[in-house]
């Protein structure tokens, strides 16, 4: 019962909220879990799931999982005033103002960030991404995908990626088959809920069909053990998963993969399951993914590349990029980290503790005065080059998959961010440029998209409450908007072929009759 009240919320999220709607399935699994574990007396191996829900959505139950759900999003709402995410005023008239702080927003960067990753995409891939739908084959999808975009750790530590698999005793084709198992399901048998045989009967049909690789029953119930948590744990973890076990039921939640990657999904379970294993290989050798960037840059005889540099009572240096004919340096700080709750109440987790960028860019200005003050010398980085001085340095924060800038407005503000499809992408189109390179990811995240304010009321008797929203769209700002005219050429052509608003949006707001004092520029 519980279950059809999230799904009918999730399926409403999807019909309305068309994109950027992670934090909406985030927050609608988690109120579906905890109501779960409230409403149901101990133990839970006693738990029945209700299958009658077709014939009428209980109300209690609507209320409990309506009234979680209300307190989660008023926890979000909170969260984001107090931490700065959301910008709150109050004006004359009494009404607030909630706009987006500018490390929050919604920039160019991210629009550029999804040309490099459409760019990077198979063809399948890329036709999926056109033509998003109801009608797609996710199980093709899925299968053409299988672990690809986990390269930088499969690829950047591959022998610590297999060492880790042989201690929790997977494989990979094995990850590929729970990864389509959801899609699987959705297309052939839409259910919800499950005994343990039946889910291995559909997974060793699933197999069957697609000839990923030898299973027998027990090897598939391992499988599941290892990747489905129980109640308990999915609410330890905070994680949106495809199952969850429920006594001695299999749940399958549908959004699973509406919050993140499917293949960062399995990556953060499979962490969460093993947190020893993955400190003792992958995460005790995550500095090598610094190799596997290096190698996706183009290469150049103006060019010097180099990673993992350490020096003594010094400092360490992930990536160091040297133009030997400007002398000018790039240091890149590398996180090989992803924020696996993409909600506001949880955001700190990526920033402050996964990423803490802070710490990063204090790391990048320490190394940079070690270098300017000659107690770390070109000749100890780079020992091949002919260089005797460095002319300017430049800095910036890699991360893995999300792109959030705190540094704008700060004394960090020429440290640039970018995740790492779009550095790749922007670097191999630099012709070695080093400083319009480190320029134009500035200026990108300094370009914040449109936004739509909403307005909105409440009026209950003797409380009264008015406040309006920006909501951000996935459009350029016109060309004849100033901060695009300044724009470095490298920039420009960065930004070919994304979206802008067209040059008479004024003309066309007033001809539907829509107020153009409502679309804000931040």
């Amino acid at each position: 019962m519980l279950l059809s009240a999230a799904v009918k919320k999730g399926n409403g999220i999807v019909d309305n909220i068309q994109k950027y709607s992670s934090p909406d399935h985030g927050v609608n699994f988690r109120a579906l879990l905890v109501t779960i574990s409230q409403s149901h007396a101990h133990p839970i191996s006693d738990f029945q799931p209700f299958f009658d829900e077709a014939l009428k959505l209980d109300d209690q139950a609507k209320h409990v999982f309506t009234y979680e759900s209300d307190r989660l999003m008023m926890l979000h709402d909170k969260t984001s005033a107090e931490e700065g995410i959301w910008h709150v005023t109050r004006h004359a008239d009494s009404a607030y103002k909630i706009e987006l702080s500018p490390a929050s927003q919604r920039t160019a960067l991210h629009l550029l960030s999804v040309k490099a990753d459409f760019l990077s995409s198979s063809n399948t891939i890329r036709k999926f991404l056109k033509h998003p739908g109801k009608d797609s084959d996710f199980v093709g999808i899925a299968l053409q995908m299988k672990l690809t975009d986990l390269k930088p750790i499969t690829a950047g530590t591959a022998k610590e990626w297999m060492d880790f698999l042989q201690k929790l005793e997977l494989t990979e084709e094995e990850l590929i088959i729970f990864q389509i198992l959801g899609p699987f399901i959705q297309q052939r048998v839409n259910r919800f809920w499950f005994k343990e045989d039946d889910l291995v009967n559909i997974v060793l049909t699933l197999n069957k069909q697609y000839k990923l690789t030898k299973c027998s029953k027990v090897r598939v119930q391992s499988l599941l053990k290892k990747l489905v948590p129980t109640l308990e744990e999915a609410l330890e973890w905070g994680l949106s998963v495809p199952f969850v076990k429920i006594g001695d039921w299999y749940m399958w939640w549908p959004f699973a993969y509406s919050v993140i990657h499917p293949n960062l999904t399995l990556l953060a379970i499979l962490m969460k399951r093993s947190p020893e294993h993955w400190n003792n290989t992958i995460g005790s050798q995550a500095a090598k993914v610094s190799d596997y960037l290096a190698g996706k840059l183009k290469k150049s005889q103006d060019i010097e590349i180099t990673t993992c540099r350490v020096k003594k009572n010094i400092g360490d240096i992930d990536i160091a990029i040297f133009n030997n004919t400007t002398n000018t340096l790039l240091l890149c700080e590398v996180k090989t980290v992803f924020d696996r709750f993409r909600t506001n109440h949880q955001h700190k987790n990526f920033t402050m503790q996964r990423v803490n960028y802070q710490k990063a860019a204090n790391q990048l200005l320490s190394t940079q005065q070690s270098i300017e003050s000659g107690n770390w010398k070109i000749k100890d980085i780079f020992p091949s080059t002919k260089a005797s001085e460095i002319k300017k340095i430049l800095k910036i924060v890699l991360t893995w998959w999300d792109i959030f800038d705190p540094y704008k407005g700060t004394d960090f503000n020429d440290v640039a961010v970018s995740n790492f499809s779009t550095f790749i992408y922007a670097y191999n189109q630099c012709n070695s440029n080093l400083e319009q390179l480190h320029q134009s990811l500035l200026e990108l995240s300094a370009l914040p998209c449109p936004a739509t304010r909403l307005f909105n009321a409440i009026d209950d008797g003797g409380f009264e409450l008015k406040w309006s929203i920006d909501k951000q769209c996935d459009l350029l700002p016109p060309d004849a908007d100033a901060r695009c005219i300044a724009l470095s050429p490298f920039s420009s052509q960065l930004l070919t072929d994304i979206q802008r608003f067209p040059k008479d949006w004024k003309s066309q707001m007033l001809a539907l009759g829509e107020d153009i004092d409502t679309l804000i520029f931040p």
